[in-house]
């Protein structure tokens, strides 16, 4: 800047505060900067025309989409419901005293840094949503976009931006012009192309509402469906430190940990478990980002089907299978390792199979509908919360790869079978698919609740993977032996 951009401070208009937010180790300021015909004064001194490339070079950056992340429990009603499931915002913002708005917020990025391999510690999906380039098709032109407030973090150093992104007029809010130099977010036509091409850039370095220098980022609240326009990014989640679970049985409440610190494949096979489970593979599939795509290409393109699923159809246990129907309910609370521990122990201790004393009959004879989900329901909480020790021990017993082997034989759609693939080679899934020595299918003698499984829920207890006793209760699960019936 120079001197007199620094003199044309003292003509800056008054900054207008919201409000202050107090909290126990710091206090937020909610503002909104200055303005004029001219520009914003997020940056000291005014801006003229022959001026404003080194400010985007020194201040901004330019991005070509928005991301939002999300947990794996928050990202899939949108992926259910086909929409995206617009919240009411509860951050510190003018918008929690405004419930009928609702949205998603989004952040500026970066197409060509998306994939697989990024790491963050906010959730687990990441919804991306390309920018048009084009004046017509873009939605920072299509659309109106109102300038909310600009938070300061000071434990941080940093101030945050806020705009909404909206089709719908609210005079309430102060109208954003995304050409006027100076705020969070400037566009410009590149006029070196011969279809003047639209490019976006957001403010990188600000000044706070104290006038320090401050590092400055910019969040967008999308109140319109992004659904139509987004991607699927599974990413690596890091926690930042292990959740605590604090359990209140009175009221059946515990602090959600599935996929925490998970990484992509992990998160991956589970949305893939989930999407079989639910019928909705080509959705999934479908949504999945481009360099998703090819990773997964690259793990299953290799790989036989045939060595994943067969068609040969197993014997199975019906009292077991009883047993675990009168589980499902229970499945669902399962929220870490100990509650699936717990969940097993009583399994098991509900029905023990012994040599001769069950009631076998053919896969054939139950119901595809009403076996294969809850097997899937639970397979996908095994991802989300086992170690893949205890993966092999549980996929081992309550749901042998036989079964889901037999049911995916027939498979058609090159997603399915991808899908699948992909699952079968997490650590700890056992898709051992021979019969054991004394099974159904190999002499007729029986010795296993499930045909194909590599230990019987017996031998369990004499597991290698198994560390210690099950426990009908733990002060750390969220599942209650209280809650079980006690006979079968």
């Amino acid at each position: 800047m120079d001197e007199d951009m620094e003199q044309d401070v003292r003509k800056v208009p008054p900054l207008l505060k919201i409000r202050d937010i107090y909290l126990l180790d710091d206090t937020l300021t909610l503002w909104r900067p200055s303005h004029d015909a001219r520009q914003y004064y997020l940056i000291s001194g005014t801006l003229k025309t022959d001026q404003l490339s080194p400010v985007l070079q020194t201040y901004y950056t330019k991005f070509d989409c928005v991301t939002s992340i999300l947990t794996f429990d928050d990202a899939v009603p949108i992926f259910a419901s086909q929409s995206t499931t617009l919240q009411a915002t509860d951050d510190y913002s003018v918008l929690r005293d405004y419930h009928m708005i609702r949205g998603l917020w989004f952040k500026p990025d970066l197409e060509e840094r998306l994939g697989p391999e990024e790491q963050t510690s906010l959730g687990n999906i990441k919804l991306a949503i390309p920018l048009s380039h084009d004046e017509k098709e873009s939605i920072f032109t299509n659309m109106n976009i109102y300038f909310l407030e600009v938070l300061d973090y000071p434990a941080e150093d940093k101030s945050v931006s806020r705009l909404l992104i909206t089709k719908t007029v609210h005079e309430e809010f102060e109208k954003y012009d995304i050409f006027k130099p100076g705020g969070p977010v400037h566009m410009v036509k590149n006029q070196d192309e011969t279809d003047a091409e639209l490019e976006i850039y957001y403010l990188r370095e600000c000044f706070n509402y104290a006038g320090r220098k401050w590092r400055h980022e910019v969040e967008f609240m999308l109140e319109e469906d992004p659904w139509p326009m987004c991607k699927i990014i599974p990413v690596n989640n890091y926690c930042r430190k292990r959740p605590r679970i604090t359990v209140i049985r009175d009221i059946s409440s515990s602090l959600p940990c599935r996929y925490m610190g998970a990484t992509w494949r992990d998160t991956l096979a589970g949305l893939f478990v989930w999407s079989l489970r639910t019928y909705l593979v080509w959705l999934v599939f479908e949504r999945l980002h481009d360099k998703v795509k090819h990773a997964l290409n690259l793990a299953t393109t290799h790989v036989n089907i045939k060595d994943i699923i067969h068609t040969e159809c197993p014997m199975v246990c019906r009292d077991m299978f009883q047993t675990y129907d009168s589980l499902s309910t229970f499945i669902a609370k399962c929220e870490n390792e100990q509650d699936l521990r717990d969940l097993l122990g009583i399994f098991l201790s509900l029905h023990c199979c012994e040599n001769g004393n069950c009631s076998l009959v053919s896969l054939k004879s139950l119901n595809a509908a009403q076996v294969l989900p809850g097997i899937l329901y639970l397979l996908e909480k095994t991802i989300a919360c086992a170690s893949p020790q205890f993966r092999y021990e549980i996929t081992s017993t309550v749901m042998p790869w036989s079964i889901m082997g037999y049911y995916c034989s027939d498979l058609k759609i090159k997603s399915h079978r991808k899908m699948v693939i992909f699952i079968s080679q997490l650590p700890g899934i056992n898709t051992d698919l021979e019969g054991r020595p004394g099974s159904p299918m190999s002499n007729g003698a029986f010795s296993s609740g499930y045909s194909s499984a590599a230990v019987t829920p017996r031998s369990l207890y004499g597991s290698p993977f198994r560390k210690r006793s099950y426990s009908r209760s733990s002060q750390h699960s969220s599942v209650s032996s209280t809650d079980f019936p006690m006979s079968p």
